[in-house]
Parts: structure tokens; sequence; C-alpha cells
């Protein structure tokens, strides 16, 4: 399975993260052609440099996004627009410089966005991400629909409760602590919880599968407010 992804070009953002790097790999050891991308240079080639060492390819996952917890009432315009920047604006662009490529030369591309299970149900203290990530979530249905004509397939993983960079140490509050016992699983995600989600939608394993939000939660969806 997943024999399709070998020779294939996989472009990622924010590979220099938690799960972009995760990304990468995964992509590498199954015989993928990677392009990198991130804004710290130093751990991108850091991480081409393992990449390289372990298989001699490179991988680019498409992964970029930015979270803080801010209280609606002290949100900033600044700090507002800067999440819809990252999140939103930034995805939207990266996959409508593909499907333009798509368009003109009639090579059929499958776009995987990873956005948030934040975007499915409300939370308190994250207003900024949380409705970026809805919007992603609408973004990719809307996509779907006018780029299935071309051979382009969009998807989103929509990651629950993960431990990352961006998330150290909140965990460990009593807030956090209380989120992670909502979940069914009692666990957080660890970041290779997300790699089957991502073979599946990138490869022709889902290749009647298009227009989805996939969360990969261990059952927090499920669980009470």
């Amino acid at each position: 399975m997943y024999q399709d992804i070998i020779g294939k070009t996989v472009f990622v953002t924010g590979a220099s993260g938690t799960m972009g790097s995760d990304f990468a790999r995964l992509f590498a050891r199954y015989g993928a052609d990677v392009a990198l991308g991130a804004r710290r240079l130093g751990a991108l080639e850091a991480l081409k440099a393992d990449i390289e060492k372990e298989s001699g390819i490179d991988i680019f996952v498409n992964n970029a996004g930015i979270s803080s917890i801010v209280p609606a009432l002290e949100m900033t315009p600044e700090t507002w627009a800067e999440t819809f920047d990252a999140n939103l604006r930034g995805l939207f662009f990266m996959a409508w410089a593909a499907a333009r490529r798509v368009r003109d030369h009639g090579r059929p591309v499958t776009l995987v966005s990873i956005s948030s299970i934040t975007g499915m149900r409300p939370l308190k203290g994250i207003a900024a991400c949380a409705t970026s990530k809805a919007a992603v979530s609408h973004l990719i249905k809307v996509l779907a629909l006018e780029w299935a004509r071309y051979g382009i397939r969009v998807n989103a993983i929509c990651p629950g409760f993960f431990s990352t960079e961006m998330t150290v140490g909140y965990y460990e509050t009593a807030e956090g602590k209380a989120r992670v016992a909502r979940t069914p699983t009692r666990r957080l995600g660890a970041v290779g919880d997300l790699e089957a989600a991502a073979l599946l939608l990138a490869s022709d394993a889902g290749k009647h599968i298009t227009g989805i939000d996939l969360p990969v939660d261990g059952g927090h969806l499920l669980s009470g407010l």
C-alpha cells in the first residue's frame, strides 16, 4: 500500500515544526521527492540533513500555522490579523498556486491541509485560531467542489490535543490537564498518530475522498464540553 507515493513530489510548509518535520520524514520513508518550507531556516537545514542521511530524499509538508491562547476581550487587531494570515490566507494562496499550475498543465494534485478540531467545536481562549480553523474547514469543501474537475482532491486533517513545540508547558497546567482528561483515550496525541491519515489522504488509497475534515483526536469530539 502507498507505493504510488514513490517518486511523487510532496510539498510541505511549516516543515521545521514538530508535526511538519514528522510529515517530512514520513513521506521520505515512502519514497517521495520532497521540498521543505519554513520560516526557521536553521531548523529546516537540520531536518534536511537528517532526511538526506536516512534516505537521500527531501520532504516538503504543507503544515504552517500559528495559535495563541488569548481571551476574546484581550484580542488585538494585530493578533487577529496575524493568525488569519498564517492559518487561512497563506493556506489558500498556496493551494491557489498549486491549482493554477494544475489547470494550466493538466497534472492532477492532492492537497492536504492541517486544520484542527478547534474549528469544529468551541473552546475558550482561542477565538482567532478556532475561527480561522473553522474557515479552513469550510474553504476546503468549497475548493473540493470547484477543483474536482481538474483532478484536484482537497482534504484536511484535524488534530485534537497534541504535544508540539507550540504547546510546551500548557498541558502541565490545570486547564491543560483537564482537557486531556476529557479526551476518551485519556492521553495527548503524538505526531506519529497523524501519519495514517496523511498517507490515506495523500495517496491513491484515498483517491475517492475529497472535501472532508478528518479528526484525529482520540475521540475528543465525542466527549462533553
